[in-house]
């Protein structure tokens, strides 16, 4: 018998039209005077997941923080197409702070965010619900455990409800139900509240389970982009297909 889960709650008050997106272009970046992404481009289009997908090292990190405004770019064009044009991330590393509870960051975070005063309390317990961390809302940031700092770190760039979320590996080192609840949490955000979201794992299954796209990515280029159903036509699941697209060897 299948175990019962927990269901994730809607996600209420969208604000992106659908029809709209991202759009990344060119995208050229360096780190520590090496180059590492050789014209990356990718389109994320609103209501919809797109996967980003590839090896260690591939440049996934880095698209997504060239996107976001952490990582400078040499050459390449971001565009936002929506009402508000903002954007959210949740980088690998959770940037919190430890002194603070989890409803303290996320107030804190909601006045970076741009939200009224007024509407701060609305927009935590919304965060809170979302990321199933009600539980724990009087906890100190310090005291989380890794999902728990992962979950958090996922509430936090929705604050505000950005046109455009970005999930650097958010998953990653989490336990089986606390994957479920964000995996579900991250389609619902696309799909109820109309953003455009790109999500980048390691874990083909969660790409096939919630994208709509998917990006293969590998030494700093795409390799081939498409319906997450077209790419695995000719291979028996998605994961032979990007180890026939990106080889086989170890990358460290």
């Amino acid at each position: 018998m299948t175990p019962a889960v927990a269901t994730v709650p809607r996600v209420t008050r969208p604000r992106v039209t659908r029809g709209a997106g991202l759009a990344a272009r060119g995208l050229v970046a360096q780190r520590g005077g090496r180059a590492v992404l050789h014209g990356v481009s990718l389109a994320a289009p609103a209501g919809e997941v797109t996967g980003l997908v590839g090896p260690n090292g591939a440049g996934k990190t880095t698209t997504l923080e060239a996107i976001a405004g952490v990582c400078p770019l040499r050459e390449g064009s971001i565009r936002v197409f929506a009402e508000r044009p903002t954007i959210g991330f949740a980088p690998q590393e959770a940037a919190l702070y430890p002194p603070l509870t989890v409803a303290e960051n996320l107030a804190v975070f909601a006045a970076y965010a741009g939200v009224r005063r007024a509407a701060r309390a609305g927009e935590v317990g919304r965060a809170l619900e979302l990321a199933g961390l009600e539980g724990v809302a009087t906890r100190r940031a310090g005291r989380l455990s890794i999902g728990q700092r992962r979950r958090l770190s996922l509430a936090v760039a929705t604050l505000g409800s950005p046109a455009v979320l970005l999930f650097d590996e958010p998953t990653a080192g989490v336990d089986p139900q606390a994957r479920h609840h964000m995996i579900e949490a991250i389609g619902a955000l696309a799909r109820e509240a109309g953003a455009a979201v790109v999500f980048s794992s390691h874990r083909l299954d969660e790409i096939e389970t919630v994208c709509d796209t998917a990006v293969i990515i590998d030494h700093g280029r795409v390799v081939t982009e498409g319906p997450v159903a077209d790419l695995r036509i000719d291979d028996p699941s998605l994961e032979a297909a990007f180890l026939r697209l990106t080889g086989v060897g170890l990358r460290e």
